[in-house]
């Protein structure tokens, strides 16, 4: 069960009643990431990181995974033009697709979530 983080991620339960306007703007800063990319979460850490730590901690997170996935398509794309590397491209497409789906659901369940195998830029 332990290796299943590597694919999946890691929640956590939280210590506290999680508000359902924290659960939907967290909800929101992983959506957005599928159709305006990382710009969403990291303007919602801005802007709400001192309110809440629930919010703060699903926007750094999903923005990490977003700015890591970046250095990771850029690599896929350089090796593109070969089929293996085209193939990893649209595999990338999909696990960001499924990965930020599960991400979303954990939000919105008001668990804490951690994207599997991040570069924490914002720590």
């Amino acid at each position: 069960m332990k290796y299943l983080y590597f694919f999946i991620g890691k929640d956590t339960k939280p210590t506290r009643y999680i508000t359902g306007d924290e659960r939907s703007i967290a909800l929101l800063t992983h959506v957005l990431t599928l159709i305006i990319w990382f710009l969403p979460p990291l303007l919602i850490y801005l802007l709400k990181k001192d309110e809440s730590d629930y919010i703060a901690s699903h926007a750094k997170t999903s923005f990490n995974f977003q700015i890591t996935l970046l250095f990771i398509y850029i690599g896929a794309a350089l090796v593109s033009l070969t089929p293996v590397g085209f193939g990893a491209l649209w595999g990338l497409i999909v696990a960001n697709l499924l990965i930020v789906s599960y991400g979303t659901y954990k939000a919105a369940e008001g668990f804490y979530y951690n994207y599997p195998f991040t570069i924490r830029f914002i720590k």
